[in-house]
């Protein structure tokens, strides 16, 4: 059960605190050491596949995650709480890849504040990534449905969540395209669909790659054909 010292959520006014759990898209989840869940706001209730907080205060952190995967994340809270020094790890949860900062919460050494991102944001490690934190490593993340894929299919699922063709592919692994359309069709079956659009966006959710964008209708400076 939760830790008998029970932690104090800041004042409904404070509007740094209400955009973090309202306005950043984030998840957002407050610790104990022992991994009880104090604070969760709906995306990472969401996240746990959990409607309430009550559901969610009564379930371990061992009740959330597989053994292993919560040995790992216990050891990390446990020591930003005990050095008071933030970490951050790349995890993945439902086969949706995340950057995770780890800090002990202000004014309440004896908790861990974890807010959760996508890590399939563009340039998120060089443009938004703070400064002031340790990288942690994992070993033990769910993978979701991208779990029952070989390493060679998730490199061709990467390769397709990059807007390459069955040819592109052939050509940057050296197979042939009969090859690499027989891994497509493995890879369709094996996540339960056939769309290219659905096989890409699970490749750019899982991290295995960067999603790119393009601006329609814009010209080079001094040219006059659209960017491509």
């Amino acid at each position: 059960m939760p830790s008998a010292t029970s932690w104090t959520p800041p004042p409904a006014t404070d509007a740094q605190w209400n955009a973090l759990i309202h306005d950043s898209g984030a998840a957002v989840a407050v610790f104990d050491a022992d991994g009880w869940c104090h604070f969760a706001n709906p995306v990472f209730m969401r996240l746990s596949g959990v409607k309430t907080m009550d559901e969610l205060r009564r379930l371990s952190i061992e009740d959330r995650l597989q053994h292993d995967m919560a040995e790992e994340r216990l050891a990390i809270l446990r020591d930003v709480i005990r050095n008071g020094h933030a970490q951050m790890f790349k995890d993945m949860r439902r086969g949706k890849a995340m950057v995770v900062t780890a800090r002990q919460f202000p004014g309440q050494p004896g908790f861990c504040l974890a807010v959760y991102r996508p890590a399939d944001i563009p340039n998120w490690a060089s443009d938004a990534e703070p400064t002031d934190v340790d990288t942690a490593q994992i070993r033990h993340v769910d993978q979701g449905p991208i779990g029952v894929l070989s390493e060679r299919e998730k490199e061709i699922l990467a390769l397709i969540g990059m807007g390459l063709t069955s040819a592109q592919i052939a050509k940057k692994l050296c197979r042939t395209i009969k090859t690499i359309e027989w891994h497509r069709s493995a890879i369709a079956r094996k996540l339960h669909t056939k769309d290219r659009v659905a096989l890409a966006q699970m490749a750019i959710q899982a991290g295995l790659c960067s999603p790119t964008f393009k601006i329609p209708g814009t010209r080079s400076r001094g040219s006059n054909h659209v960017a491509d």
